[in-house]
């Protein structure tokens, strides 16, 4: 429901952008021809191997590779999706590279925590948000991940890489479709203070 109610039931072939253990690959493989699920941690994609093995999904091949640098040929894209991940990358990097192996009038969505995610809803899910916050703060010392966004500063970035925003709100808000309203689709987080930037979802297009 949520894939059709973005608008990725396509009949394409879509990249699942820093896919892990494939909880998006494996529905979309089931409204569209291929996807191609990308990651750099290989328990994850083990996971999602057993999966498509458990499943006998034939149409997802998995790949372990950056979504910085990607092998695929120049337009091959119909949609790309990355789900909770960019923000680990550098951001106009990973955007570029979204846009050479799109097509032309391809769907890119984008779901990314912004900067108070990690001393706001993100802390709050943790049991104990002196070591959630000591581990984030570590990382961001050591690794400088993950960048911190903002609403102006992403909206931004994607604009420079070359696509056109079909929309922009928390995440289970946006879509490709503007019909689809009547389609019912819920968060996979807690409802968040409206104009409060912790989660965004981005729909845009490939100009």
């Amino acid at each position: 429901k949520r894939i059709n109610k973005i608008g990725l039931d396509l009949e394409g072939v879509i990249l699942d952008a820093g896919g892990g253990a494939g909880n998006w690959s494996i529905p979309l493989s089931t409204v569209n021809k291929h996807v191609d699920l990308v990651d750099i941690a290989d328990g994850r994609l083990l996971i999602a191997h057993q999966m498509c093995r458990q499943l006998s999904i034939k149409n997802i091949t998995l790949r372990h590779m950056s979504i910085e640098k990607m092998v695929f040929p120049n337009q091959h894209f119909d949609a790309i999706l990355c789900y909770s991940v960019i923000m680990f990358t550098n951001v106009e990097k990973t955007l570029n590279e979204f846009f050479r192996v799109l097509k032309p009038g391809g769907r890119l969505y984008i779901q990314a925590d912004l900067w108070r995610w990690y001393f706001g809803q993100g802390s709050r899910a943790k049991t104990n948000k002196t070591n959630y916050l000591t581990k984030f703060l570590l990382k961001k010392l050591i690794f400088g991940k993950p960048i911190l966004l903002t609403q102006k500063s992403f909206k931004s970035m994607i604009e420079k890489a070359g696509f056109e925003l079909v929309g922009i709100g928390q995440d289970g808000e946006t879509s490709f479709d503007f019909d689809s309203k009547s389609l019912s689709m819920k968060s996979f987080y807690e409802p968040q203070t409206v104009g409060r930037e912790e989660i965004i979802e981005v729909c845009a297009t490939r100009i």
